[in-house]
């Protein structure tokens, strides 16, 4: 019988065109919301097919018996993961983040957070546990250097980092702030080639950001020289103005 629901469960979603609620799959099934969440949680746990959940409610985003998705959806699991991490202060819990995201705590345990563990360890960042509690331990601003290299990883140019941005901070508007910085930049006289732009808007926008959602700089951490930094360059006039730009338009919101 369960089988045949998953089946119906399955045909449904992949005739839908879009997210269907977990109380409309509960009404075309007969059954309960909860029951529907534990179909889900076994569907995607056997990896025969991957169901992705958002605010709008269900969707099928790969229906196969091959192997070849389930980097992505493990992927996606750690994006989830360190986003949570990286927005709550109170750490996160494993068994928390296994029912957000249909699949068992052992899941969360034994795969998601060691991969999380690496991905923090190369920005000299660490995760620590107090029974099923995670936390993100470690500066601020490798933090930043960790969102901003994650934002650019495998992304090719500014506006296709926002998808990386957007799930690392779905309750942000990100594609609001990219478009008002980068109109910004390009009012300003400093010329940059589109890399060099790309990278700089990344990590005002990282900034923005982690500003946005209370996380400043630590009185500990080692203020960085501004004057220092630009002593050398020719552009050190422009850069001032980009910045100061930026500071007014952002001050205003």
């Amino acid at each position: 019988m369960k089988t045949d629901k998953r089946t119906q469960l399955l045909k449904i979603l992949s005739d839908a065109s879009q997210s269907i609620s977990s109380a409309a799959l509960a009404n075309m099934l007969g059954t309960s919301e909860r029951t529907v969440r534990n179909y889900i949680k076994a569907i995607n746990e056997e990896g025969k097919a991957v169901i992705t959940s958002s605010r709008d409610g269900y969707r099928l985003e790969s229906h196969t018996t091959s192997l070849d998705t389930l980097p992505n959806e493990a992927e996606s699991r750690v994006w989830k993961v360190l986003s949570d991490l990286l927005t709550s202060k109170e750490g996160v819990n494993a068994f928390d983040e296994a029912e957000a995201l249909y699949v068992s705590s052992s899941t969360i345990l034994n795969t998601v957070i060691p991969q999380v563990k690496e991905i923090a360890k190369e920005y000299d960042l660490r995760i620590e546990s107090q029974k099923y509690q995670f936390y993100l331990r470690g500066s601020e601003q490798n933090r930043r250097k960790m969102i901003g290299s994650l934002a650019v990883r495998n992304t090719y140019g500014f506006f296709n980092s926002k998808d990386a941005l957007e799930q690392l901070f779905p309750s942000q508007d990100i594609d609001g702030i990219m478009q008002e910085l980068f109109t910004t930049c390009q009012e300003s006289k400093l010329f940059l080639n589109d890399f060099a732009l790309n990278n700089l808007l990344i990590h005002i926008l990282v900034i923005l950001i982690r500003l946005n959602i209370g996380n400043e700089l630590d009185d500990k951490e080692p203020p960085i020289s501004v004057d220092e930094l630009l002593a050398s360059s020719q552009d050190r006039e422009d850069i001032v103005n980009l910045a100061d730009m930026i500071s007014a338009n952002f001050e205003q919101k």
